[in-house]
């Protein structure tokens, strides 16, 4: 997960829980992963940043 993701992913999906496991941290990342991915909208906008056009 990039940068952007990770400043989506961290208040939404993992602020305030207890991983059990690697796997259940594994398993949480997956599931953000797959919920930004199901977000067409966001991943074009993190396309659109000034660090993403560089490339």
């Amino acid at each position: 997960m990039d940068e952007n993701g990770c400043k989506h992913a961290t208040p939404h999906r993992f602020s305030n829980r207890i991983f059990t496991s690697h796997d259940n941290i594994v398993d949480r990342c997956c599931e953000a992963w797959n919920k930004l991915v199901d977000q067409p909208w966001r991943i074009m906008t993190i396309g659109r940043s000034k660090w993403a056009r560089r490339f």
